[in-house]
């Protein structure tokens, strides 16, 4: 199994239930073909808030899926997004996936 990730960071400028909008309308909009939300767990502990969301992708020429977590946080006006991409094989050399999360999150105003 091989992996990527990419950490990224913001103050605060917009709610977790729009980055999470945002988040699949980009994939979306990007044509990430085969993409299925397939969880999503929503904590709040006093002042913390957190997001996780699972994004499967099937291959249809490697016959294999990639799986791509997103955790949002939140804490006393910043934001935090760790992206993990991790696949089968050498397919997690293909970025696009987690690419296109890291795109829209910069768009949001998140910097790496």
């Amino acid at each position: 199994m091989r992996s990527h990730k990419i950490t990224m960071y913001a103050e605060k400028i917009y709610e977790l239930e729009e980055i999470e909008r945002a988040l699949k309308d980009g994939l979306n909009e990007k044509q990430i073909l085969n993409t299925e939300l397939k969880g999503e767990v929503i904590r709040e502990i006093g002042e913390a808030r957190t997001m996780m969301l699972v994004f499967d992708r099937y291959l249809v020429m490697h016959k294999e899926s990639v799986s791509l977590s997103i955790l949002l946080t939140e804490y006393r006006g910043y934001q935090g997004a760790d992206i993990i991409l991790a696949g089968h094989r050498g397919i997690v050399t293909d970025d696009s996936f987690s690419d296109s999360a890291a795109k829209t999150l910069l768009q949001l105003g998140f910097q790496s």
